[in-house]
């Protein structure tokens, strides 16, 4: 939002979010749906979704040679 202080404009931001985390404190999400991805969001590991990606990475760079 914007704010108008001694004739200037002042911008006011959300605090920062994921998009998950926007999910989960969102009222128009059904429970069910969050639960879901809250389970998925659990079993995910960064270090190996890094590894799959760049190892796919990998794999198209060598086939467009």
């Amino acid at each position: 939002s914007k704010e108008y202080v001694d004739g200037r404009i002042i911008k006011l931001y959300d605090k920062a979010a994921t998009p998950y985390q926007r999910v989960l404190g969102s009222d128009l999400i059904p429970f069910q749906i969050k639960a879901n991805l809250t389970n998925l969001y659990v079993q995910l590991n960064p270090v190996t979704l890094r590894k799959s990606i760049d190892q796919k990475v990998h794999q198209l760079c060598t086939l467009s040679r």
